[in-house]
């Protein structure tokens, strides 16, 4: 049996507001595996977005065990857990975070830049156009992000998550500004995501996407 993407275990987390201290996570258990979609569910405050952090070696605020490919995240220092981030990671979120002054392709790239030493341009743009093609973009990588509908722009937010081909991506509420029926066609994407050897975490309010998950785990305020 393959070792999990992810596994963390115990996982705690409080926070002081107002002076008091309040819990945020009370001791998660989940597994991530190879190929897995996995949905966080829950209502406003229980603590997914937090879980997200921790799994995506942002927050080292924790107690308990987070382990993301074998490693223990606590034990690994800044630089470690950047590189970590930028080579095994990608991460989606629901305000998609684009460059307005980047085109389509540039906005893909931009994970390619920041890699150490950074990748060639003739790769880069290669490995540009193929999650461009993924996620049905391919022929708009020369446009202005501006002239983006909301389900072209997540599209455009995926497939530069996907650019370095991580092992795990990590998606915050990824259907959360968009209609129904584009949230529909993002979702399908997620479900093709995982034959790319990508395993899947995402934290949503949207039922219908948590449906197509292989593992729903369900959070509540502690």
């Amino acid at each position: 049996m393959s070792e999990p993407i992810l596994a963390l275990t115990g996982i705690r987390r409080e926070i002081q507001e107002g002076g008091r201290t309040r819990p945020i996570l009370s001791g998660i258990d989940l597994v991530v595996s190879p190929g897995q979609l996995v949905a966080l569910v829950g209502p406003s405050g229980c603590g997914k977005t937090t879980l997200l952090s921790v799994a995506g070696a942002l927050d080292a605020d924790y107690q308990g065990e987070a382990r993301l490919l074998g490693q223990d995240l606590r034990q690994l220092n800044d630089d470690a857990r950047t590189r970590l981030r930028n080579e095994q990671l990608g991460f989606v979120f629901q305000a998609f975070h684009l460059l307005e002054h980047l085109s389509v392709a540039e906005n893909v790239a931009v994970p390619l830049w920041l890699r150490d030493p950074p990748i060639p341009e003739v790769q880069a743009n290669l490995q540009v156009q193929a999650r461009l093609d993924e996620v049905g973009l391919g022929d708009r990588g020369n446009e202005s992000v501006r002239q983006l509908s909301g389900g072209e722009r997540q599209r455009v937010a995926i497939a530069r998550a996907l650019v370095g081909g991580p092992k795990l991506l990590l998606a915050d509420e990824p259907t959360g500004n968009l209609d129904q029926v584009t949230g529909a066609k993002i979702a399908e994407l997620f479900e093709q995501i995982r034959k790319l050897d990508c395993a899947v975490l995402i934290a949503t309010h949207d039922r219908s996407l948590a449906a197509r998950a292989d593992q729903v785990i369900e959070l509540g305020v502690p």
